[in-house]
């Protein structure tokens, strides 16, 4: 029995010293852990320079950005004259347009029917010489009449030279308002406040224009007076074809051909003064 158990106690030490003893592939593999200790952390070194790297060239990026737009904004030109009338035309010609929509409503004024018409002829108007005070005092901008009024109708078609349609155009308004006043005015003088008109202005009276300009004042009456029958301007302006109007502007009113004479006539304006 001595002999099993001193053999048995000699195997037990060697396998207590093999356990407790690393192994040839145990020591390397704890070797080959601590060559690579160092490698693992300077490849978490590596990553956290890149990622910084990476972050930092986000932040320069939006800078730049920033700093692009930036010098966009600064380097921007101001409006040039040009486009800034370009600018102030187009709104214009929408004011234009858009009071042209108002108009095409209803050409008349508020006035209808028989009532309309006994109103009209209530009016009280003013005397000849203030007629004449009236007309002076538009030609020198003391007073500034409603553009759709007959004396804004004057006023549009002022400063024209003889033989043109806007100085014969603007005889024959100064020669219906001094025998009628505000009579019946409706509001002709959107129409020679309109563009249309005024582009005929400066054209001699002896072309096409003259023609033109009393085929629209026409229309004008004769629209008016198909929306209120009882209207006076519509019934009186519509009375007086193109051919009349044109023919009038042409040898009466023009002082190319007829130098004006009674209330038209720029002396017996400046005698008021």
């Amino acid at each position: 029995m001595g002999a099993p158990i001193a053999k048995l106690m000699v195997n037990t030490e060697d396998t207590m010293t093999a356990l407790s003893t690393p192994s040839n592939a145990s020591r390397e593999t704890q070797r080959s852990q601590t060559r690579n200790a160092p490698d693992t952390v300077s490849a978490a070194k590596k990553t956290d320079a890149l990622e910084k790297s990476r972050a930092e060239q986000n932040t320069v990026a939006e800078g730049a950005s920033s700093a692009g737009s930036a010098a966009a904004v600064a380097a921007a030109k101001p409006a040039s004259p040009e486009a800034v009338k370009a600018t102030r035309e187009l709104v214009s010609a929408k004011e234009v347009a858009a009071k042209s929509r108002v108009a095409d409503v209803r050409a008349g004024d508020d006035r209808t029917g028989p009532r309309g018409a006994l109103a009209d002829a209530k009016d009280m108007q003013p005397g000849i010489l203030q007629k004449l005070q009236n007309l002076k005092n538009v030609r020198t901008d003391k007073i500034n009449p409603n553009p759709d009024s007959r004396l804004g109708a004057y006023k549009a078609t002022l400063g024209y030279p003889p033989g043109t349609v806007g100085n014969a155009v603007n005889g024959a308004i100064a020669s219906i308002y001094g025998t009628f006043g505000t009579f019946g005015e409706e509001r002709i003088g959107s129409v020679f406040n309109s563009p249309e008109a005024k582009a005929l202005y400066n054209q001699p009276v002896t072309s096409d224009a003259s023609k033109k300009i009393a085929e629209m004042e026409h229309s004008y009456w004769s629209k008016v007076r198909s929306e209120d029958p009882w209207s006076p301007g519509g019934n009186m302006g519509s009375a007086f074809t193109p051919t009349v109007r044109d023919w009038l502007q042409k040898n009466i009113f023009s002082e190319a051909t007829t130098p004006r004479r009674g209330i038209t006539d720029e002396m017996g304006a400046h005698a008021m003064a």
